[in-house]
């Protein structure tokens, strides 16, 4: 996991060696971070006028940011555990929380990024695998899924 900012420049907010586990969850809109991660991507977001809120672990930032270049990016593990697996990046349109109104010095949220929003995701439950593939805004080509096999990280999963 990744952060990459505005200018351009991208730093590891989890280190490589401490691969985790994450949940997809469709019926829930936040995302949530460990605290070390948000700490980090907070320090990187400091230059460009993240600031903390009012209310523990909220931030607010300016409404321009979710215009900006840039996001966190998200590297899976393909099958078997190899790190070379596919990579996607939720947009900092879709990491901070559109509703509130930062100009209004209302607190946002980082980290209520919708990963649903920026990755199209197929499973097959026969196969027990699960397709990503990175959502584009109007796009006028196909983009190929990349499957994700099952893998013993995640406890055998055992057919019924």
């Amino acid at each position: 996991m990744a952060l990459t900012t505005p200018d351009g420049s991208s730093k590891s907010v989890v280190s490589p060696e401490s691969n985790r586990h994450f949940m997809m969850d469709s019926g829930g809109p936040d995302s949530y971070f460990p605290s070390s991660v948000v700490e980090e991507m907070v320090v990187m977001l400091e230059p460009y006028g993240l600031v903390k809120g009012h209310k523990q672990g909220s931030y607010m930032a300016p409404c321009g940011i979710v215009d900006q270049p840039g996001g966190l990016d998200l590297r899976f593990l393909g099958g078997r555990g190899d790190a070379s697996g596919p990579s996607y990046r939720i947009h900092f349109r879709d990491l901070f929380d559109d509703k509130e109104k930062p100009e209004q010095k209302v607190d946002t949220k980082i980290g209520a990024c919708q990963f649903l929003r920026s990755v199209y995701v197929v499973t097959n439950l026969d196969e027990r695998t699960v397709g990503l593939a990175q959502a584009v805004d109007r796009a006028s080509e196909l983009t190929d899924i990349q499957e994700i096999k099952a893998s013993d990280d995640f406890g055998g999963c055992n057919s019924a």
